[in-house]
C-alpha cells in the first residue's frame, strides 16, 4: 500500500507540473559504438555551420542540445570514427527531434557518411547492433520495433523473436523449454510475477511506450543470473525519454460466441471487483481460530448449538451460479513522459502510465476428464473414469500503474521505479460431472471462485563513470500477494429421480480461503574494469532473499438428513433451513484450522562473479569466467496427518560453481561465429518444495508438493553463425544442446490420476536447431515495397530422458519397468521418452507494412508450437500432451489529423478459431481429452490521442 501512495504522489505532482512551451527546440540522440555496440561515450556533436554550439554524449551514449528554432546541418564525430554528418535537420520551437546515430572506425568508412535531411530514430538498428557485438547469443526487439508493429503491450509484439512463445498471453518460454527454464527480469533485477510460482514476470503489464528495449539472452555469462538455461528474458524501460509526450488510449473488445452470449454465467461479487479489489464481501465472516462445534456436541449444549448456527448463518449465502451479460471487453491506457535539461547540466528523466483492463470470457464447451488404461493388457482403447462438461464464465479486472524518475549529472546516473500491479478474477462454473468406475454416480456441480492478485515493486540504481571504472549497482523490493477467498463447490447427487448430499457419491458443498504473501528483495552491485582496448574485467555480487507464508482455511457445509434435498444451491443456507438446536434438520457447518494446510518458506540466494573479455586479434574475442551461487531454502510445515513437523528446516544447501566460456569471431564486419559452453541450474519453487496440496476447485485436481525435490543441473552448448547483411537485416543459424540432470517434471498418481506431483527424472537431454531471417525492401526500385518488411524463425527441438533412471517411487519400479507392467500388446516400451514440457518445435513468421509518412502500418503474425508432453503417466495413468495451438493474429493502425495525433488500431486474435486442447496419448487407443476450453475469435478496437 505505501507503494501505491509514494506512486499516487508521484502521478499528483507531475502531472500539474508539465512544463509550458519553450521558445527553443532540441536536438537528442543516442550514438552507439559500432565495434562493440555499448554506447559511444564523448562523442562531440556540433553545428556545422557554427562548431562553437554543441555538446558531448555522455556514457549512456545519449545528448541533448538546446536551439533556436530553425534548419541545421549537425555533425557527430569521435577520434578515429567516421564522421557522421545529418544534412537539413529541421527544429521547431518547443519540439525535439531525434537523430541516433551508429559510428564505425573501420578504415574505409573513415570518410564523413552523410545523411541528408532526415531525423532518424535508429533504434532498431542499435538493437541490432547490441546483437552483433554482444558478449552472448542474444536476440530482441526495440522501441521502434514496438512502435512499427502496433502491438500495445509485450505479449504481442514478443513473439517475433526467435525461439520465443507466449503462454496463455502472458509468459514467455524460449526454445520450447517451459517456465521453468525461462527467467524474466525487470532493468536486469529478479522480481516475481503476479503468479510468485511461476519464474516469468506477466509481460502483458507493460505497455510499449514505455519500453526501451527487450533482450533475450540464449546463453549464460557470469553477470547474469545462474538459475536460467532456455532463457533469460530483460525487460528495459525509458529513463530519459527523447521527447515529450502525453498519449491516452481506449479501447473495446468483441469475442465471437462470447461477448452479449445470453447463457453467460457469473455470480453476484463485491462492488470493487471491478477495479481488481474484493471489498470484504468474501471475507471470512469469524476468525480463523474459531473453534466449529460438532454438530452431535451442540444439540446437546445450547450454548454451543447457538453458536454453530450462528456461524453457519454468517457465511455469504449465494452458492448458485447466475446469469449475467458478458460485456464488451474495455481497456484504458495513460503515458506521460519527458526530459528536461536543466542550466547546471543536470538532466531529468521521468515517466508516468497507468493501464486499466476489464475482460469478460465464456466458454460453452469446457470439458475436464480422467482416462485409466484397462487392466487387461490386450485392450486398447481407454477407460472412462471420470467425466465432467459444462460451461464456465469468468471476468477479469486489472490494472497497472508505474512511475519512474531519473537524474543524471555529468558521470553519474540515479534512478527509481515504483510500479503497482493489481488483477483478479471471478469465474463460475455450472457442469455435469459422472463417475464411471466406483460410484457410478452423476454430479450437479455449481462452482464459483475469486483469485485476487497484487505485485508492488520498487527498483532503485545507480550508475556511475569513474575515470575507467564502470559502477552499477540496483535494488529491488517486491511484495506479492496471491489470495483466494470464498471458493464455493455444491456437488449435488442426481440418483433414482433423487437429488442428494450423499458423501459416498461424492457430493459435498464446501468452501475455503487461500491466502499467499510474498516478499522479495534483489540486490546487485557490478563493476567493469578496462585494461586498455583488448582485455577487459568485469565483477560483482548478487543477493536475493524471499519469504512466504501459504494458508488454507477449509470448511464444508452437511445436513442430518441427505436425501430429498432441493437442486436449488441456494436453498442450503436460507434462513428457514439453517441448523437450530430445535431442528436439527437444517444445514450445519464443519471444519476447524488446519496447521498440516498452512507453511512459510524463504529461500536465500548469494552469488559473486568474475568476468574476463579478451580480444586476440581484429577478429577474435573470448569471454569467460566463474559465477558461485550458494542457495539456501528453508520450510515450516507439518505433513497432513500431522506426523512429520518441520520447523525452519533447511530443505536445500546447494554451493554451485557455474563457468562460462564464450568465443566471437568475426568472419567480416557483418558476420559472427559463435561458440558458448555453460553451467546453470534450476531451483524449485516453494509450492514444489514442500507438502502442502494445493486443490483446483474448477479441474477437480490436486498438486502436491514434493519436499524432497531436488535442483536441476544443466550443461548448455551453443553454436551460431550470424549475418547482419543490412543495419536492420539479419540471418543466423544456431544449434544447442543441453544436458540436464535432475530434470523436475510432474507425474500423476497411478492410484489417484487426478493428483500430480513434481519428481526428479534422473538424466535428460535437448538438442536442437533455429533458423531465423529478417528482412526489408527499403531499397527496392518500386517505392512499394519499400515499406514491406519479412520476418521469420523456426526452432526445432529434439529432446529425451533415461527412463531407465527414473525411479517412480512405486515399489521402487523405475519408470521404464512400470511402462513395461502396463504395455499394450505388441507396444514396444523405448527406453527414452521426450522430456515434460519441451515442445519439439515453435515457428514464428510476421509479414508487416509501414507506410512512414502517414504514421500507419499493418501486421500479421503466425506462431505455434509442437505438441508437448505436460504430464507424465504412471502405471495405468496414460501420459497428457499439449496440442498445438495455432494462433494467427492482425494488428493495423491508422494515424490521422495535425501531426498524426490520432490513431485508430484494429486487431483480431485467434483468426483461425483455436481450442485448448490437453489430451491423453496411449498405445494402440485413441485421443481422448483431458481438458478443453475454446477462447474464441477476438476483435479490438482502441483511439489514441497523442498531446
Amino acid at each position: 500500500m505505501v507503494i501505491r501512495r509514494v506512486i499516487f504522489i508521484i502521478l499528483f505532482l507531475l502531472t500539474f507540473s508539465l512544463l509550458s512551451a519553450q521558445e527553443k527546440g532540441f536536438l537528442r540522440g543516442n550514438i552507439v559504438d559500432g565495434d562493440f555496440g555499448g554506447p559511444m561515450i564523448g562523442a562531440t556533436i556540433i553545428l556545422a555551420e557554427n562548431p562553437s554550439v554543441g555538446t558531448v554524449s555522455d556514457f549512456d551514449g545519449n545528448f541533448s542540445l538546446s536551439l533556436d528554432p530553425g534548419t541545421y546541418n549537425i555533425k557527430v564525430s569521435f577520434i578515429s570514427f567516421a564522421t557522421l554528418s545529418y544534412q537539413g535537420i529541421k527544429i521547431e520551437a518547443g519540439k525535439t527531434t531525434v537523430i541516433d546515430g551508429i559510428m564505425k572506425s573501420d578504415d574505409k568508412l573513415l570518410e564523413e557518411v552523410v545523411i541528408v535531411a532526415k531525423a532518424s530514430r535508429n533504434s532498431e538498428i542499435g538493437m541490432i547492433t547490441k546483437m552483433k557485438n554482444s558478449t552472448n547469443i542474444v536476440d530482441g526487439l526495440s522501441a521502434q520495433s514496438f512502435r512499427k508493429i502496433g502491438d500495445s503491450d509485450l505479449s504481442g509484439a514478443i513473439k517475433r523473436v526467435t525461439g520465443v512463445t507466449v503462454e496463455g498471453g502472458k509468459y514467455v518460454y524460449v526454445r520450447g523449454l517451459g517456465d521453468r527454464y525461462t527467467k524474466t527480469t525487470l532493468n536486469g533485477m529478479s522480481i516475481p510475477g503476479l503468479d510468485p510460482d511461476v519464474n516469468a514476470v506477466q509481460i502483458d503489464i507493460f505497455p510499449t511506450a514505455v519500453l526501451e528495449n527487450v533482450a533475450v539472452y540464449k546463453t549464460f555469462t557470469p553477470d547474469l543470473f545462474g538459475d536460467f538455461s532456455g532463457g533469460l528474458v530483460d525487460v528495459e524501460t525509458k529513463s530519459f525519454p527523447e521527447t515529450k509526450t502525453t498519449s491516452i488510449t481506449i479501447g473495446l473488445g468483441y469475442i465471437e460466441g462470447q461477448t452479449f452470449n445470453p447463457d453467460y454465467i457469473l455470480y453476484d461479487g463485491g462492488k470493487f471487483d471491478w477495479a481488481g479489489f474484493d471489498d470484504g464481501t468474501r471475507k471470512l465472516p469469524f476468525a480463523k481460530t474459531t473453534d466449529i462445534p460438532q454438530e452431535v456436541v451442540a444439540a446437546f449444549d445450547p450454548v454451543e448449538g447457538e453458536k454453530l448456527e450462528n456461524i453457519t448463518r454468517s457465511f455469504n449465502k449465494q452458492l448458485a451460479v447466475e446469469n449475467k451479460t458478458a460485456l464488451p471487453n474495455g481497456s484504458f491506457s495513460f503515458n506521460h513522459g519527458n526530459q528536461i535539461n536543466a542550466k547546471n547540466g543536470v538532466t531529468y528523466g521521468y515517466n508516468m502510465v497507468f493501464n486499466y483492463s476489464n475482460q469478460s470470457y465464456y466458454y460453452d464447451q469446457f470439458q475436464s476428464n480422467t482416462y485409466l488404461k484397462n487392466n487387461d493388457t490386450t485392450i486398447f482403447e481407454l477407460d472412462q473414469e471420470e467425466g465432467r462438461i459444462g460451461v464456465v464464465g469468468g471476468r477479469t479486472a486489472q490494472w497497472s500503474a508505474m512511475a519512474s524518475g531519473s537524474f543524471k549529472k555529468k558521470n553519474n546516473t540515479l534512478s527509481l521505479m515504483l510500479l503497482a500491479n493489481q488483477s483478479n478474477e471471478s469465474t463460475a462454473a455450472k457442469r455435469t460431472s459422472k463417475n464411471y468406475n466406483q460410484t457410478q454416480a452423476t454430479l450437479l456441480e455449481d462452482i464459483l471462485t475469486y483469485s485476487q492478485r497484487s505485485l508492488s515493486t520498487a527498483i532503485l540504481n545507480g550508475n556511475h563513470l569513474i575515470g575507467k571504472l564502470q559502477l552499477n549497482w540496483s535494488n529491488a523490493f517486491t511484495i506479492s500477494r496471491v489470495y483466494d477467498p470464498d471458493f464455493r463447490t455444491k456437488a449435488l447427487s442426481i440418483k433414482d429421480n433423487d437429488t442428494t448430499l450423499s458423501t459416498g457419491d461424492g457430493a459435498l458443498i464446501s468452501r475455503f480461503w487461500r491466502d499467499l504473501n510474498e516478499k522479495n528483495e534483489n540486490f546487485r552491485a557490478d563493476l567493469k574494469i578496462p585494461f586498455g582496448d583488448h582485455f577487459s574485467l568485469k565483477t560483482g555480487i548478487n543477493t536475493l532473499f524471499k519469504w512466504r507464508d501459504f494458508e488454507t482455511l477449509s470448511y464444508k457445509h452437511d445436513r442430518r438428513n441427505k436425501s430429498h434435498v432441493s437442486g436449488n444451491p441456494n436453498w442450503f443456507l436460507k434462513d428457514d433451513n439453517i441448523w437450530t438446536i430445535d431442528d436439527r434438520n437444517g444445514t450445519y457447518t464443519t471444519g476447524n484450522y488446519q496447521p498440516a494446510n498452512n507453511f512459510t518458506a524463504r529461500q536465500n540466494v548469494f552469488a559473486i562473479y568474475l568476468m574476463a573479455e579478451q580480444k586476440m586479434g581484429s577478429k577474435l574475442k573470448f569471454i569467460y569466467g566463474l559465477r558461485v551461487e550458494k542457495g539456501d531454502m528453508f520450510y515450516t510445515g507439518e505433513s497432513n496427518l500431522g506426523d512429520v513437523i518441520y520447523k525452519d528446516k533447511k530443505t536445500l544447501d546447494e554451493l554451485n560453481f557455474l563457468p562460462s566460456a564464450n568465443i566471437v569471431y568475426s568472419v567480416t564486419s557483418d558476420m559472427n561465429l559463435r561458440f558458448t559452453g555453460t553451467q546453470t541450474i534450476a531451483r524449485p519453487s516453494f509450492k514444489e518444495k514442500s507438502v502442502s496440496q494445493i486443490y483446483d476447485p474448477i479441474s477437480k485436481r490436486t498438486f502436491v508438493g514434493n519436499i524432497d525435490l531436488k535442483q536441476t543441473k544443466i550443461i548448455n552448448l551453443d553454436l551460431r553463425y550470424e549475418w547482419y547483411f543490412s543495419p536492420r537485416e539479419i540471418l543466423s543459424l544456431a544449434a544447442f544442446h543441453k544436458r540436464f540432470d535432475g530434470h523436475i517434471e510432474l507425474v500423476s498418481f497411478e492410484q489417484d490420476p487426478d493428483n500430480v506431483k513434481p519428481r526428479n527424472s534422473g538424466e535428460a537431454s535437448v538438442s536442437g536447431l533455429e533458423f531465423e531471417i529478417r528482412k526489408g525492401f527499403s531499397n527496392a526500385d518500386s517505392r512499394f515495397f519499400n515499406g514491406l518488411f519479412l520476418g521469420g524463425n523456426v526452432t526445432v527441438v529434439y529432446s529425451q530422458v533415461d527412463i531407465q533412471k527414473v525411479n517412480t517411487g512405486n515399489e521402487n519400479q523405475t519408470e521404464y519397468e512400470l511402462r513395461v507392467k502396463n504395455a499394450r500388446e505388441g507396444e514396444n516400451i523405448d527406453k527414452f521418452r521426450p522430456m515434460a514440457g519441451q515442445s519439439p518445435y515453435s515457428v514464428n513468421a510476421n509479414i508487416s507494412y509501414e507506410i512512414p509518412e502517414r504514421n500507419s502500418a499493418i501486421s500479421l503474425a503466425y506462431n505455434v508450437k509442437g505438441e508437448q508432453l505436460a504430464i507424465i503417466g504412471s502405471g495405468r495413468n496414460p501420459d497428457v500432451y499439449l496440442a498445438p495451438f495455432h494462433s494467427l493474429n492482425l494488428n493495423a493502425y491508422y494515424s490521422f489529423g495535425m501531426d498524426f495525433r490520432h490513431r485508430i488500431t484494429f486487431g483480431i486474435d485467434n483468426i483461425l478459431n483455436q481450442k485448448n486442447k490437453m489430451y491423453y496419448k496411449s498405445f494402440g487407443a485413441s485421443d481422448q481429452i483431458f481438458s478443453l476450453t475454446n477462447p474464441g475469435i477476438a476483435y479490438s478496437l482502441k483511439y489514441t490521442f497523442t498531446f
